[in-house]
Parts: C-alpha cells; structure tokens; sequence
C-alpha cells in the first residue's frame, strides 16, 4: 500500500472510533483480523476475528465516548504505520478501571497498524493510561 492509502483507510478507522460506529471500524479490518490494547496482563492474547474485535469496541465505546482525534506524527513502512496521535473523550464509564463520572480527558495515543490486502490485518493501540488516571483521579 502507498502512505496515501494507508492514510485513507486509517483516517477512515478513526473516524468510525470518533463516531462510536462499530460496523464502520469493523469495516476497516481483514476478517482474521489481530488486535490489542494496552495495557493488558503481560500472558493476554491478542483478540482474533471481527467478532471478538466488534465486542471490544462495543465494550470500549460504552465507556468512552470519542470527542476527537488528532494525527501528531506518522511513521509508514511497506506494510505499516505507526500513528502517535492525540485523544479526547467523555469518559462515561469506567476507561482502564478509572471512573469516568462523565469527565472529560485528553490524553495520547500510540497505534501500530499493519496492512494485508488494502485492509488492517493486526492493529496494537497504547492509550496513555498514566495521564487518564491522573485527569479521573
């Protein structure tokens, strides 16, 4: 894939997480799609599927809703990007065991993405959990 393509279809993942749509993320994967989210107990499993991916999300947008997301930096590969970005949400439920009480935070993001067949074959995201602990706390 080109950087222009890869950026199409990452900017398209997004928007869906902004828009809490977890059919229009789903759309954005390969069927035996591999995802993690950090952090996560150090022997977890990534999750396999669109099936078990869709539950995640649909967990994760019942405890925070997407306000915005902004690119800071890209890195690109010939078959991946590396996306530093920036983050904010309504937390509503309860993000990474924090409660949210329906605050608001700001915080950064690392995503990995790796591409197969012009769609995300694996996705790995590490929230900035440090920094929603101390706006939640």
């Amino acid at each position: 894939m080109t950087s222009d393509e890869m950026d199409r279809l990452v900017d398209e993942h997004f928007k869906a997480e902004a828009s809490g749509d977890v059919s229009g993320v789903l759309a954005t994967f390969a069927d035996d799609i591999e995802h993690d989210t950090l952090p996560s107990p150090p022997d977890a499993e990534p999750r396999h599927g669109t099936a078990a991916v869709g539950d995640f999300y649909a967990m994760l947008f019942s405890e925070i809703v997407v306000d915005s997301y902004r690119s800071v930096r890209r890195w690109y590969g010939t078959d991946h990007l590396v996306d530093d970005g920036v983050m904010s949400a309504k937390a509503v439920g309860h993000p990474f065991g924090f409660d949210g009480r329906g605050r608001r935070v700001t915080f950064r993001v690392l995503h990995v993405f790796d591409f197969v067949d012009g769609l995300i074959a694996r996705e790995s995201g590490w929230p900035d959990v440090g920094t929603i602990g101390e706006q939640l706390a």
